[in-house]
């Protein structure tokens, strides 16, 4: 008995002295002073944990330079767009968009999506970061009105995947892990000219201080922008597959029926409503066309049923998000609320399955929400 208590006694030290060090080393480090993150939420976050891993990085290389973190430009029309790391170098402007995925990564920087495959083989698609990163940079010489060839953009993805296959040809565009980061700069810093005195680094260096630290309401507007497009994005894809599937079903009655063209079943919608609404920076294109069936033949039945839980689903988090004093999104999104309809999990396992539920999510929701699916 001793012997189990001295043995907790001592993982509890180890742990303590583990914590202490790791707080006393981030308490002191320049990126809590440039984000005003606190270590618990760094520590608790894969995203900021990455930022802080490659802000040390940056510090350790030659050269005048200045780090900024979390970096909210202003887009002209209410909006904002978030970039991760700016890194103001004697040889250039190096932006950082950072990516916390594991598995295989595959791309192109031509491709609008980007694949990443996982170990049990289930695969994702998620939009070109170069392509979103190239947003952050225009509206960066934009804020800074530099020379565009001073910028370079800088793809780092985590430790935890491999980039299996990159098809990337422009000479200012690295995709790399984050254990490359510092060999693949100071690669790139050898190939440069100094662009840059030290006054001037300063110089930038102000000029984007005044985005950073922003207000919580600032975030949360920003996140719910992000939101707002992934729905977008989503919705145009349920429509575009509804679509799909709609004229495969014609296509297979005209083996019967020689009358019915394939030509007639499929109809170009362009939405200029969409189109003006949706960003091409957090993964949504500006430009797209939805090939639809002139006919779509859905039970008015399952319709009802359908729009009966939608509104049963989304009252639960209007009275959730006001009885925890949350925006209605951060209970579940409209993406999240409309794979719950699409699929009608049984138990938990599924509701798992859905993207944007966790497992303390669902320990939160799931029996409510499970139990309004059942009724």
């Amino acid at each position: 008995m001793g012997m189990i208590i001295g043995s907790y006694i001592t993982l509890f030290l180890v742990i303590f002295i583990t914590y202490v060090i790791k707080k006393n080393k981030y308490d002191k480090s320049n990126y809590k002073k440039e984000s005003g993150n606190r270590f618990f939420s760094v520590m608790m976050d894969k995203g900021k944990y990455g930022e802080y891993l490659s802000f040390n990085i940056l510090e350790k290389i030659n050269g005048a330079s200045r780090i900024l973190t979390n970096v909210y430009l202003p887009k002209g029309n209410g909006e904002a767009t978030e970039i991760d790391l700016v890194y103001i170098h004697e040889t250039g402007i190096y932006v950082l968009e950072s990516k916390n995925y594991s598995g295989w990564i595959f791309g192109d920087e031509k491709g609008k999506n980007w694949m990443q495959t996982l170990k049990n083989g289930q695969k994702q698609k998620f939009y070109n970061p170069i392509w979103q990163n190239n947003t952050h940079i225009k509206y960066l010489m934009k804020a800074l009105e530099v020379d565009e060839s001073f910028v370079k953009s800088i793809i780092v993805f985590s430790e935890r995947c491999t980039i299996k296959k990159m098809e990337v040809n422009s000479k200012n565009i690295k995709v790399i892990n984050r254990y490359e980061l510092r060999k693949t700069i100071e690669k790139l810093i050898d190939n440069s000219q100094r662009v840059f005195e030290e006054g001037k680094i300063i110089e930038l260096y102000y000029e984007l201080k005044s985005y950073t630290q922003v207000s919580d309401k600032v975030k949360e507007n920003h996140i719910e922008q992000v939101k707002v497009k992934q729905n977008l994005e989503y919705n145009h894809r349920s429509s575009e597959l509804i679509a799909k599937e709609n004229i495969n079903e014609k296509v297979v009655s005209e083996e019967v029926n020689e009358d019915i063209k394939v030509e007639d079943l499929e109809i170009n919608i362009e939405s200029e409503e969409i189109i003006n609404t949706i960003n091409a920076e957090e993964g949504v294109d500006s430009n797209f066309e939805i090939d639809v069936s002139s006919e779509i033949n859905t039970s008015t039945e399952n319709l009802k049923s359908d729009d009966e839980l939608y509104k049963s689903l989304k009252e639960f988090r209007i009275k959730v998000s006001k009885e925890e004093n949350l925006k209605p999104f951060m209970v579940f999104t409209n993406q999240e609320l409309d794979l719950i309809v699409e699929s009608k999990p049984k138990n938990d396992g599924e509701l798992l399955k859905i993207r944007g539920f966790g497992t303390k999510k669902v320990e939160k929701y799931g029996e409510t929400i499970l139990k309004i699916i059942n009724d």
